[in-house]
């Protein structure tokens, strides 16, 4: 079986256009779409963003990149938690950290390409956000789940996620 040997070059392309971001999938609640130059974690952005568990999806264009290469590396820096990566309307890799990089065929770039990137992160967000409210969302009697700090303690010395 033959593996590829990727050379490294100097060239690089940054896709600092606009991104309509997306949420497609989650709760507690769907916050907004919106268009931003400046990717970042969706925590960040508001209070609405905040608590948020589920899929968004992230859509950017660029032209062809036109690279004297077979291949070339999309590194999609920090993650959480995955990420389903689509050019052209095709799938190209599904990607679960801790690196979110994938190699990509120069033959797929088209004159003007489309790139789509679908996060999901864990529900964390989602279970803080409930536990804040006061709603019951625990399925279960008992759980061996130590708290790490004690800020994680509620006053019956039960696991909690609120803090």
């Amino acid at each position: 079986m033959e593996y590829p040997i990727y050379e490294f070059t100097n060239s690089t392309l940054t896709l600092n256009g606009n991104w309509e971001i997306e949420f497609i999938k989650g709760g507690s609640i769907i916050p907004k779409s919106f268009t931003t130059k400046e990717l970042k974690t969706w925590t960040s952005i508001s209070e609405e963003h905040k608590w948020f568990s589920g899929t968004a999806e992230y859509k950017t264009t660029f032209e062809n990149p036109a690279f004297n290469t077979d291949y070339c590396e999309l590194n999609l820096g920090k993650v959480l938690e995955s990420a389903e990566v689509y050019l052209n309307d095709e799938k190209i890799s599904t990607l679960v950290g801790p690196l979110f990089k994938v190699n990509i065929d120069c033959t797929k770039y088209k004159k003007n390409n489309k790139l789509e990137i679908l996060v999901t992160n864990l529900m964390a967000n989602r279970i803080i956000d409930l536990e804040r409210k006061g709603k019951n969302y625990k399925k279960f009697y008992n759980i061996n789940f130590a708290a790490k700090e004690s800020k994680n303690l509620d006053k019956n010395g039960v696991f909690t996620a609120k803090n």
